[in-house]
């Protein structure tokens, strides 16, 4: 299923509205290993939302500060990493998250991504015209997430759904499973 290498981290991509964030949230408490998202790293360190950062300062600047934000959580170990939607953008990103983790990526129907992301906080990239948008970004990136590991259809699932879907995968799958927690889940 999963090439063989060093996994420690479990790594989760897509474009808004598929329920990366959420559902990492809830995989970190069903394997009770540390979340960290690439979003709420740069807001931490930018002190402002992405929003605000990207609309005063530019995506280029953004997607610079967000490169040295995804090599730090790659090195890092034993946690679940959510990223922005166009860290894929980066062939960089994606070979530095690859090197230390097993990458998911969220697929979602677009009317159903901009149903959600309607109802969820500002996005700056899909500002106006969310489907239009969402459209040209999965055509600008589907590339790039056709080489996660393993893809999951978020469609008609809840975060806690996609969570579980994860778990199980990562649980059963003996590969995986022995890279990601050795010999201390044996016994399950």
């Amino acid at each position: 299923m999963v090439e063989f290498r060093r996994i420690s981290n479990i790594v989760i991509i897509g474009l808004s509205g598929t329920g990366k964030t959420t559902s990492a949230k809830f995989l970190s408490e069903l394997l009770e290993m540390k979340h960290v998202d690439t979003d709420w790293m740069i807001e931490k360190i930018t002190g402002t939302s992405v929003f605000d950062f990207i609309s005063t300062y530019g995506e280029k600047l953004f997607r610079e500060i967000e490169k040295k934000v995804v090599r730090s959580a790659a090195k890092q170990r034993k946690q679940i990493i959510s990223c922005g939607g166009g860290v894929v953008e980066d062939v960089e990103n994606i070979q530095a998250l690859q090197n230390n983790g097993i990458i998911f990526c969220l697929w979602v129907d677009l009317d159903i991504a901009a149903d959600r992301l309607k109802a969820s906080y500002e996005r700056p990239i899909l500002k106006n015209n969310i489907k239009k948008k969402l459209l040209h970004l999965s055509r600008i990136r589907e590339e790039a997430y056709k080489k996660a590991d393993i893809h999951i259809c978020t469609d008609h699932k809840s975060a806690r759904e996609v969570a579980q879907e994860i778990f199980t995968i990562v649980t059963t799958e003996k590969s995986i499973k022995k890279e990601l927690f050795g010999d201390e889940q044996d016994s399950g």
